[in-house]
């Protein structure tokens, strides 16, 4: 399983912050995993959302 990494004191640096997330292991099933981000104050309100 993959880790799950708070990212919400990064999104307040500033639009040319970088973050940089790594796996040791991600195993993809089609339809079943998605990596979510999003730049919101609150969890589950984001203002942009990154699917990958």
């Amino acid at each position: 399983m993959a880790p799950i990494m708070d990212v919400r004191k990064y999104a307040q640096k500033g639009l040319d912050t970088v973050i940089q997330i790594t796996f040791e292991e991600f195993d993809l099933k089609i339809g079943y995993d998605t990596l979510i981000m999003s730049d919101g104050g609150e969890v589950g309100d984001p203002r942009t959302v990154f699917q990958m």
